[in-house]
């Protein structure tokens, strides 16, 4: 099993910290679309939301347990609150 804080959490955290602050807790109903996985389209209602996604791929793939990887998106957004 993997330790310590997961890169992919970590950016997922960083991003919705940053585009929480540009666009506002609820931005509106967004999607993403998948150019590798079948055209599969994900839609949102927050950037939390997203990082949320990322959390559990991360912990649902590669197996690497809840508290490493969730902890990489609350330490980027810690991260991002003080720049």
């Amino acid at each position: 099993m993997l330790q310590g804080v997961q890169g992919h959490t970590t950016y997922a955290g960083a991003a919705e910290v940053v585009l929480t602050s540009l666009f506002g807790e609820r931005p509106g109903r967004f999607s993403l679309a998948s150019a590798t996985a079948n055209g599969a389209v994900h839609r949102y209602e927050s950037f939390g939301e997203v990082a949320d996604e990322v959390v559990n791929a991360r912990v649902w793939v590669v197996c690497t347990g809840v508290p490493p990887v969730s902890e990489g998106a609350r330490s980027a957004g810690k991260s991002a609150d003080t720049l």
